[in-house]
């Protein structure tokens, strides 16, 4: 599912319905995974992970994770690669921000399995959870339509130059007729939409960039 919308970015940059096209939107969308780090579509998939983890220095009591924002833990298992490896009890930790942290359980019963710590040793800690978006973020689908808005303004203001011949301009997977000399247009283009994308991003960057 795409973040830009064609006509909801025309919209924001006060275009009419149409001066933004599937292309633009398309174009914002590759914009904001690169920016971000992602890849392509990254901000409208779950992911199920598997991963091991090795403790070096006793009495650590928090894991970076591999992937974030994470949406579930399914499993946690310690001691691992022994012949008798254990499933924590859910209640034994939890996940903030990429980080699973060990936590007391509130009552200590007898057959819940925890530790107070995680055991040191090569891949000695399994993980597996789900990450990811189920839906797009809003800031994320908003920042896509401002560049999309950007991108079809800039697009059309240099379309309605007045034209002494044509060239071909190719962005990435984007192409367009420009008149001769529209060049200038595509630089101010990427420069001012570059400008828009640094705004919003430094509003999100922490939160969503990997």
């Amino acid at each position: 599912m795409p973040y830009a919308v064609a006509n909801d970015a025309a919209s924001l940059a006060g275009l009419q319905a149409g001066d933004v096209t599937a292309a633009h939107a398309t174009l914002a969308d590759d914009i904001v995974d690169s920016l971000m780090n992602r890849v392509p579509d990254g901000f409208n998939q779950v992911t199920a992970s598997a991963e091991s983890h090795t403790v070096r220095i006793a009495g650590t009591r928090e894991l970076l994770l591999n992937h974030h924002p994470v949406i579930s833990i399914t499993t946690v298992v310690v001691d691992a690669r022994a012949s008798n490896p254990t499933t924590l009890n859910s209640g034994n930790y939890r996940e903030e921000n990429g980080i699973l942290k060990l936590v007391t359980p509130a009552a200590v019963n007898a057959g819940i399995e925890w530790v107070s710590s995680w055991p040191v040793g090569i891949e000695q800690v399994d993980v597996t959870y789900e990450y990811g978006y189920s839906s797009t973020p809003a800031l994320i689908v908003q920042l896509a339509n401002i560049i999309a808005g950007e991108i079809g303004k800039k697009a059309n203001q240099a379309a309605n130059q007045p034209a002494s011949g044509a060239s071909k301009v190719r962005i990435g997977d984007f192409e367009e007729q420009y008149a001769s000399g529209s060049m200038d247009a595509i630089t101010q283009m990427l420069t001012e939409t570059g400008k828009v994308i640094l705004a919003q991003a430094n509003l999100i960057y922490r939160e969503y960039r990997y």
